[in-house]
């Protein structure tokens, strides 16, 4: 195979007749060009155009901690991605990847397979589908928290109550209530407690989540709530003496 305009050449692999595999060199960034020779010294001339992109980089990923279930997407921040063919490998599964810009693409996390894999896996990308990235960029699997309780579980519509939310699975961190679409910072008390101030709201009753990691994803098939009521008016007392 040569490559280059004949400035490098590798050993190519024979898989069929219509079907050889070659090995590239180090190139310079651009578009480029590969023929093949049968005898090392006949090359063709067909002009099949190939590109030298910077390679692929991962730096980042948005959010790094996530719950096992899989099924979201992940932000991976980085270097020379391009709209070609974007794919995302997680150690154990490949998935498509959505090109957003040279700096990022969204990743489709999958389900950690029981026993199968870490819990950390790297995330790499590939924009030719060959060519990952090797940066070793780890996300964090977390079994996600559960709500099991709340207490009180009935407040003002003015807010302002501290209110309890026991469950399972918190950690200290970037903890958040959500009371309804109304978000809210949490307090990390231990793995089975956490502690919001309810925010104001209107009158009605609505789902009280907890999230462990500023809000990305919250506690799933939460069945608890928070019911918001109108303050009482007092505008008698009767009787007005007692001993």
């Amino acid at each position: 195979c040569s490559f280059d305009d004949g400035a490098q050449q590798t050993e190519a692999t024979f898989v069929s007749a219509t079907m050889v595999l070659c090995r590239t060199h180090t190139g310079i960034i651009g578009a480029s060009t590969a023929e093949v020779s049968l005898n090392t010294k006949d090359f063709t001339d067909n002009d099949v155009g190939f590109v030298y992109e910077v390679e692929t980089v991962v730096s980042e990923l948005v959010p790094s901690v996530a719950p096992n279930r899989g099924g979201f997407d992940v932000l991976v921040v980085g270097s020379g991605f391009t709209n070609v063919d974007v794919s995302c490998w997680f150690e154990w599964e490949e998935t498509v990847g959505v090109f957003v810009n040279d700096t990022s693409v969204l990743c489709r996390v999958p389900v950690i397979p029981p026993r199968s894999g870490s819990d950390t896996p790297p995330v790499e990308v590939t924009v030719n589908d060959v060519d990952y990235s090797t940066s070793n960029v780890q996300l964090t699997y977390q079994v996600p928290p559960t709500v099991t309780g709340v207490s009180p579980d009935i407040g003002t519509v003015s807010g302002g109550a501290v209110v309890d939310v026991s469950g399972t699975g918190f950690t200290s961190g970037q903890v958040v209530c959500r009371f309804g679409n109304r978000v809210v910072d949490g307090a990390f008390v231990s793995s089975s407690l956490v502690r919001c101030t309810a925010p104001p709201s209107d009158v009605g009753t609505m789902p009280l989540d907890v999230s462990i990691n500023d809000g990305f994803f919250f506690t799933p098939d939460n069945s608890e709530t928070y019911e918001y009521l109108l303050l009482p008016v007092v505008t008698a007392i009767a009787p007005l003496i007692g001993t």
